[in-house]
């Protein structure tokens, strides 16, 4: 994820509580192009870490909804190259840990567990 990070010129922050670790730090003058959009039902709790350019107060689900419908006339634009690369490596590492038995367990381990119970008790498909 930090590496995706990295290389984006645009960052939504969706629900962002500063109570939680954020998914990234902001620094005066080494966010460069990036431009940070705050979406929460709360407005942005502004820190030296975290101070977003934008901020869209209000019923987040909606204003989501209001961002794709905007987005949706761009995206022939987008180059998703360096987003699909890092994601076959992400995924791939969340593969290892799915059936990894160490202890404490990976929550990768967890989540894929709960989902074949969930599955099989629920006659979900897989």
């Amino acid at each position: 994820m930090h590496r995706t990070i990295d290389h984006a010129d645009c960052i939504i922050n969706i629900g962002h509580d500063v109570i939680e670790k954020p998914s990234f730090f902001m620094r005066s003058g080494d966010m460069g192009e990036k431009t940070v959009i705050h979406v929460n039902f709360l407005g942005a709790q502004v820190d030296p870490v975290y101070f977003p350019q934008i901020e869209v107060v209000g019923d987040i689900a909606n204003a989501v909804w209001q961002m794709k419908e905007v987005l949706k006339k761009s995206e022939q634009n987008w180059d998703f190259s360096r987003f699909e690369m890092i994601k076959e490596h992400f995924d791939a590492q969340l593969a290892k840990g799915q059936n990894n038995d160490r202890f404490p367990l990976y929550p990768v381990r967890i989540v894929k567990d709960v989902r074949h119970h969930a599955e099989e008790r629920d006659h979900l498909p897989r």
